[in-house]
């Protein structure tokens, strides 16, 4: 067996603080969670949808929740909080539900050069365009601001209200090609 490394010995020396620390740290997040979506992430989404969209919020899990226009619908907005992301922001994606989805959804040109137009627009990504090859087409992290908590929900609520008009963005453009 090897000798602990430096870094082991001062998280064994500290494992104690670092145990309270990381539990305190989780409680106060918990906190922070529920405000942001109950008071800020879904009234805010609620107001540019025009009604109440589809909502996972993980209980069993706290820290994950999932937004979409209707329950079936293959594109959604997904945000994390450090306890899932395990880093220290939140965490904003525009993911599809699977690969076959995004395979079929990335074989139609138009609705990709529209989809890719509006998250130019809406500064979701770069000119380069959404992530095609992958599930999770866009990401933004968030930093958290210890000493200004309303300066961190506004920019989350911000980011959610940005990435949420692509969900509804492909919720139009299904609805539209339902009645082709």
């Amino acid at each position: 067996m090897d000798n602990l490394s430096d870094i082991a010995k001062d998280y064994l020396a500290d494992f104690e603080v670092l145990t309270e620390a990381r539990n305190e740290f989780e409680k106060e997040l918990d906190n922070w969670w529920r405000v942001l979506i109950s008071k800020h992430v879904k009234p805010a989404l609620n107001e540019v949808n025009k009604g109440e969209p589809y909502f996972w919020d993980n209980k069993a899990s706290p820290g994950q929740y999932q937004s979409r226009v209707t329950e079936e619908q293959d594109i959604y907005m997904q945000l994390l909080d450090p306890r899932i992301s395990e880093r220290g922001c939140y965490s904003l994606s525009l993911c599809v539900m699977s690969q076959p989805k995004l395979k079929r959804l990335s074989s139609q040109e138009p609705f990709v050069q529209r989809f890719n137009d509006l998250a130019a627009k809406l500064k979701i990504n770069d000119k380069s365009g959404l992530r095609w090859e992958d599930t999770e087409l866009a990401t933004e992290d968030i930093s958290i601001l210890p000493d200004e908590p309303d300066v961190t929900i506004r920019q989350v609520r911000d980011a959610a209200v940005r990435f949420f008009r692509m969900v509804m963005e492909h919720h139009d453009a299904t609805r539209k090609k339902a009645k082709d």
